[in-house]
C-alpha cells in the first residue's frame, strides 16, 4: 500500500477509513465488555 500525503485521498476514501475506525472501537469495547463478563 502506497503512502500518500494528507488530503491526497478522496473524501469517500476518508470517511471509510473513519466508519471503519469507529466500527472497530465499538468491537474492541464489546469485545472486552464480553471479556469481563464470560470472568463474572
Amino acid at each position: 500500500m502506497s503512502h500518500r500525503p494528507e488530503g491526497a485521498e478522496p473524501v469517500g476514501a476518508s470517511l471509510l477509513a473513519k466508519n471503519l475506525n469507529d466500527n472497530a472501537c465499538l468491537l474492541d469495547q464489546r469485545g472486552a465488555f464480553e471479556f469481563f463478563a464470560s470472568k463474572g
